[in-house]
């Protein structure tokens, strides 16, 4: 018996030894492997089954072949508020499970933007076949092969061996044109994500002296629970497009304002220099809220400049004074006394008198008839 279990005994440490042996010196020979390229144009943090592997751009090679969940955790800026003293930024997190065949590369592209609805890119991978398989979101994307006719994704398109041009488009989003290789012996499998327009449905509302408002709307749900994204999307996506006219300030519907910098808005309206401000508006109701005309309305009052100071001149009198009192008339009681020579801004004029402020601050009228305008 004894012998019996010492023989077993040994069987098992020689499996044991045996399996740690293969998995840390022999696996690498054995196991099928892959590539995986992960590019995007902001700061990301790449995961693999949720255990990170390496920041953008990350160059995955000899990766075992197998299915993963693959997790990008961008950095990306968000609006300003008028508490903000410094810029901040959100993190933007892409999820999607690829399948990493043998011998193959997985190639991820992603553009990353504000948030997720303004997010564009495609995940790249090749399964045994031929020709081009084209998945993509939203829903009622179309596809263009080497430029000819569209088609609706889903799509498995006919495509000879070598290099292709694709185009990805639906109404109110960028489209996307890639230009991809068809290997030998494979289908070429792309999982795309267009990003949606926000500029699309920009317009010029109404303009004021020094404030011109402009209107976005859009159904988009995403967009209209996060206003804040959505405003750094319309200026993340302006600097794409300069032709576009650029806000320097965003108003949301409930009164609140984004702004493009803090620093340069409060120098504008300190200059009142001409601004333009953008309203985030709901496609089904596109009229601003009461708290946004209320908060519009104190924007265009901040913005109006001063009045020039009208002064008036103490002419002489008699006695070389003059009374002021509390009301344009005689009948009214005097509270100070001015003297000829001096000047005053005029504040108010009435059937022949004028009112006057005083250098203590406080206010009465004189007789037009010893006060003369500068």
């Amino acid at each position: 018996m004894k012998k019996n279990l010492l023989i077993i005994a040994i069987i098992f440490v020689f499996l044991t030894s045996g399996y740690i042996f293969f998995q840390f010196f022999l696996a690498d020979y054995f196991i099928s492997k892959g590539s995986l390229s992960v590019t995007t144009n902001t700061n990301t943090t790449v995961f693999l089954n949720d255990k990170e592997v390496g920041k953008n751009p990350y160059q995955g090679q000899k990766v075992n072949a197998k299915d993963y969940h693959v997790k990008l955790v961008s950095e990306t800026p968000i609006a300003s508020t008028a508490a903000d003293t410094k810029p901040s930024a959100t993190q933007t997190v892409w999820e999607s499970s690829i399948g990493l065949a043998g011998n193959t590369q997985v190639v991820i592209n992603q553009e990353v933007g504000p948030a997720t609805s303004l997010t564009a890119g495609e995940v790249l991978s090749l399964e045994k076949g031929e020709g081009i398989t084209v998945i993509a979101k939203p829903e009622g994307t179309e596809v263009s092969l080497d430029e000819g006719g569209l088609s609706p994704t889903p799509a498995s398109l006919e495509a000879s061996v070598g290099t292709h041009k694709l185009k990805l488009s639906k109404s109110g989003y960028y489209s996307r044109e890639l230009t991809v290789n068809v290997p030998s012996g494979y289908r070429l499998v792309i999982n795309a994500q267009l990003a949606l327009n926000p500029l699309e449905s920009q317009q010029e509302a109404e303009k004021s002296e020094k404030v011109t408002l402009y209107q976005f709307s859009t159904d988009e749900a995403t967009l209209l629970a996060d206003p804040q994204s959505w405003a750094a999307g319309i200026w993340y996506f302006q600097e794409k497009q300069p032709d576009k006219p650029r806000m320097d300030a965003i108003l949301d519907g409930e009164g609140k304002v984004y702004y493009a910098s803090v620093a340069q808005w409060q120098q504008k309206e300190a200059e009142k220099k001409e601004v333009k401000l953008g309203y985030l508006a709901n496609k089904a109701n596109p009229q601003l809220s009461e708290a946004a005309k209320k908060k519009y309305e104190e924007i265009k009052n901040a913005f109006v400049p001063p009045k020039p100071k009208v002064m008036v001149k103490i002419l002489p009198t008699p006695t070389g004074w003059l009374r002021v009192r509390a009301g344009a008339g005689l009948n009214h009681e005097e509270v100070a006394k001015v003297n000829q020579g001096e000047s005053y801004e005029l504040l108010e004029e009435a059937s022949g008198w004028s009112k006057i402020k005083l250098s203590d601050g406080k206010e009465g009228w004189v007789s037009s008839q010893y006060a003369s305008k500068q």
